[in-house]
């Protein structure tokens, strides 16, 4: 049974150009109709070597400007 789904899994990895996890290979796996646990998925990913590139959150970058400085009243 782990084959098979180890089988079922990589392309689906593969595909989204090594950037789904657990959950979203999960969700894939789903829609084909095969049901199993996050966990095992996770667990299988780890035992074939595949790990998700993630993203940085993005964060907001507040500059002070002289003039904005020169408004503030301490």
């Amino acid at each position: 049974m782990n084959r098979e789904l180890g089988a079922e899994i990589e392309p689906i990895f593969q595909q989204s150009r090594q950037t789904y996890g657990s959950p979203r290979v999960k969700a894939e796996l789903k829609l084909k109709g095969i049901n199993c646990s996050r966990k095992r998925i996770a667990k299988l990913m780890w035992v074939m070597g595949l790990v998700s590139c993630y993203r940085r959150k993005k964060r907001k970058v507040i500059s002070y400007t002289p003039l904005f400085l020169g408004k503030l009243s301490l």
